[in-house]
């Protein structure tokens, strides 16, 4: 399934709406979007869900993390993170 939703690098200022399968690693989308130049990434980083209120795993897929359609998902610096 697809689904669309925002990913936010505050530290960087930006902010993209994006595509993706949901089947995806999160974690691999982000390589991506950094090797693309979209976003700049410094790892490490944790992940933020802002629909779920928690930082969420980027080595599971959007699936496994319940991440939906609209969703906004913020890259904050850092190497853990808090279910």
């Amino acid at each position: 399934m697809q689904l669309t939703f925002t990913i936010t690098d505050e530290d960087k200022g930006r902010s993209v709406d994006i595509r993706v399968n949901s089947a995806q690693k999160i974690e691999d989308t982000v390589k991506i979007l950094d090797e693309a130049g979209v976003i700049d990434v410094t790892a490490p980083y944790n992940v933020f869900s802002v629909r779920k209120g928690r930082y969420v795993s980027s080595s599971s897929t959007f699936d496994e993390e319940k991440i939906y359609y609209g969703d906004i998902l913020k890259l904050v610096k850092g190497d853990n993170y808090e279910s």
